[in-house]
């Protein structure tokens, strides 16, 4: 196993922390933003990726001011650079007024370089990190490396999140994952040139990486996005986070400090991570015995995208 680390993200971050990560992006005010110088962050990663990596690439904008690039070349050298222009197509935004425009295809375009880049120099997994967050991810690798150790065939088809959000089974939690490159690539490609599934990149990722990877079910996932409380959806992430995604280290998660604060105890609470997973045999998904039937309106939807794929 050669493991890669890719860094994406601005160079000045402007957002929540983690000290306000659960305030609805639709309910931020001025005081839940702040914006963030991320050469600290970067600065970081480099300084501790050799604990548990092999290589690292950071991927900056074209557009990011010169000073700025000057610093991470400062930090990394040259070699672990990558400049991309952003070529991505306008997406239905539903940020609040107060936040920049965040276009979720950013984040797989300049992942995806970072992957190739690592790709040519014989990385065969990689961890995602952003630009804008501290963390000791070498647990997290562990939690990888003893599956890749015990199961290989697994690993290649698993996903390794932050964790698991307790309540919310459809939900791809995207500050860092970790998988086998190939996964990784494709799952790239495929956010970046087939059909948005949902406009919140979380479930369109969850929905979108499930397929992917072979979690089936009897209805389109544009269905089962719409309906993601009844017992046809929720059978549907049990299978998912059974076969293809895994939550990952609780230490990594605590350690993470985001444009700046760590995440509250009360947050973490509200996750599952792997060592309490394998004991606590998708009891998260106890959400499953709540779910309801698909209603009327599933017939009417289901008949109209039956009609739409014939016409």
């Amino acid at each position: 196993m050669k493991l890669g680390v890719v860094i994406q993200g601005p160079l000045v971050s402007t957002g929540r922390t983690g000290a306000t990560v659960d305030v609805s992006i639709e309910q931020t005010t001025e005081t839940d933003i702040v914006v963030y110088d991320c050469l600290p962050a970067i600065n970081s990663i480099w300084q501790h990726h050799r604990e548990y990596a092999d290589d690292l690439i950071v991927v900056l904008w074209s557009n990011e001011p010169a000073e700025k690039v000057e610093a991470v070349r400062a930090i990394v050298g040259d070699k672990h650079i990558v400049i991309v222009d952003d070529d991505t197509k306008t997406v239905h935004d539903r940020n609040s007024k107060l936040l920049p425009t965040n276009n979720k295809l950013r984040q797989f375009r300049s992942t995806l370089a970072g992957i190739q880049a690592l790709e040519k120099r014989g990385c065969d997994t990689i961890l995602k990190v952003r630009s804008d967050q501290i963390g000791n991810f070498a647990p997290l690798i562990e939690v990888f490396r003893k599956l890749a150790a015990t199961s290989p065939k697994t690993a290649q088809r698993k996903v390794i999140l932050p964790a698991y959000r307790v309540g919310n089974p459809i939900h791809f939690m995207d500050f860092y994952f970790v998988a086998h490159l190939t996964t990784l690539k494709n799952l790239c490609h495929n956010f970046l040139n087939n059909q948005e599934i949902h406009d919140s990149i979380h479930i369109d990722l969850f929905f979108r990486c499930a397929n992917m990877l072979g979690t089936k079910s009897l209805y389109p996932a544009s269905i089962l996005a719409k309906f993601r409380h009844t017992r046809a959806s929720l059978t549907f992430a049990a299978k998912a986070w059974q076969a293809h995604f895994m939550p990952g280290s609780k230490e990594t998660y605590r350690s993470i400090i985001w444009r700046g604060a760590c995440f509250t105890e009360d947050h973490i609470k509200m996750h599952i991570f792997d060592e309490e997973f394998p004991s606590r045999p998708h009891s998260a998904l106890t959400e499953l015995k709540g779910g309801k039937p698909l209603p009327i309106a599933y017939l009417r939807s289901l008949i109209q995208f039956s009609h739409n794929q014939v016409n």
